[in-house]
C-alpha cells in the first residue's frame, strides 16, 4: 500500500492532532465515571483512524471518521443517551440547529458544515467525486485524489474545534486529573489553548 510522504508542517499538525486525542484518552483513563465516557473514547478512536486513513490514502475513510467524531461531540453537547429507542443517540439536522442557536454558534456552524461535507463521501454523493469506477488494483494504491496537506490541515482544524467543546464540558475534570501535572497538560494542548483555559 502506498503511503503519503508528509511535509514537516503536516507532521507537526498530525502530532498536535495526536496529542489532543491523547488528552481525551487520558481523561477517559483517569475517570471511570466520566460523563459520556464512551462517546469521548469513540472520538479518540475516530481521530486515530482518520490519521491512519490519511497515511493509507483512503479519503472516504477519513471522512467517515470525521463524520463520526462530529456526531460524538454533538451527542456529548446534546446529552444524548441510549435508553432503548432506535434513534436515542441519533444526531439530526434539528440537533445542529439547536446547537447553533443555543451554544457556540461559530463552532457549531463550522462543525455542521464539516459534517455535511463528510456525508457526501459516506453516502457516495456525486459531490464527493469518489473514484467509484476504479479497479481493485487502482484502489489498492489509494482511493484518493485529495490534497494530503489540506486534509491534514482540515483534520487539525476539526480537532481544535472539538477540543474547544471538550474543554467546555470537561474543564473541571481536566483540572482535577492534571492537578499536579500542569506541564503534561500544557504539552498535550497548544500553548494558546492552554493559556486561554487554564491561566
Amino acid at each position: 500500500m502506498a503511503q503519503y510522504p508528509f511535509s514537516e508542517n503536516d507532521l507537526n499538525l498530525l502530532v498536535s492532532i495526536f496529542k489532543q486525542a491523547c488528552l481525551y484518552n487520558a481523561l477517559v483513563s483517569f475517570n471511570d465515571g466520566l460523563y459520556h465516557r464512551n462517546f469521548l473514547k469513540s472520538i479518540v478512536y475516530d481521530v486515530m483512524n482518520a490519521i491512519i486513513a490519511i497515511t493509507d490514502r483512503r479519503e472516504r475513510y477519513v471522512q467517515l471518521n470525521i463524520r463520526s467524531s462530529v456526531e460524538h461531540i454533538a451527542r456529548i453537547a446534546l446529552n444524548k443517551e441510549y435508553q432503548g429507542g432506535e434513534f436515542d443517540e441519533t444526531v439530526r439536522r434539528k440537533d445542529f440547529s439547536f446547537l447553533k442557536e443555543n451554544k457556540n454558534k461559530e463552532v457549531w456552524s463550522y462543525l455542521h458544515n464539516v459534517y455535511i461535507h463528510a456525508c457526501y463521501f459516506v453516502h457516495s454523493s456525486p459531490k464527493a467525486k469518489l473514484k467509484i469506477f476504479s479497479s481493485y488494483n487502482e484502489l489498492e494504491h489509494g482511493d484518493t485524489k485529495f490534497n494530503h496537506s489540506n486534509t491534514v490541515k482540515n483534520l487539525h482544524k476539526l480537532v481544535n474545534h472539538i477540543t474547544v467543546i471538550f474543554l467546555t464540558y470537561y474543564l473541571s475534570d481536566i483540572e482535577n486529573s492534571f492537578f499536579r501535572t500542569k506541564a503534561e497538560l500544557k504539552f498535550l494542548l497548544s500553548r494558546n489553548m492552554y493559556h486561554k483555559h487554564f491561566s
